[in-house]
């Protein structure tokens, strides 16, 4: 049977930013994964990269720490995500609501 693969920071990418930005906040895991609702050992978890933290959880986080989430997880979001929010900026939120909803009675 072979081994289990130990996961490291580059394999989730904002487990530096979480740690990083605790840090500078002078925050310590206890105090974060308190106010996160989680226990400890799985914020402990985020931060090393041996958990993948929920988005919502993530988000969260940058919410309440008054930093992008993008700067959070420290690099941008390529995909589907940074594509809306591109046409959103060039158009508005309500074009692009009924933009998409065209689109997907169309499907």
């Amino acid at each position: 049977m072979p081994a289990a693969k130990k996961r490291s920071l580059r394999d989730h990418v904002y487990a530096r930013g979480l740690a990083t930005y605790r840090a500078a906040r002078g925050d310590t895991q206890e105090r974060e994964a308190a106010l996160q609702g989680v226990a400890w050992r799985t914020w402990h978890r985020w931060e090393t990269g041996a958990a993948r933290a929920p988005l919502g959880a993530l988000r969260s986080v940058a919410e309440r720490w008054g930093v992008p989430l993008e700067v959070l997880v420290d690099q941008p979001q390529p995909g589907p995500d940074a594509q809306v929010r591109r046409l959103v900026a060039e158009h508005g939120e309500e074009q692009v609501a009924r933009a998409t909803k065209r689109v997907i009675s169309a499907l």
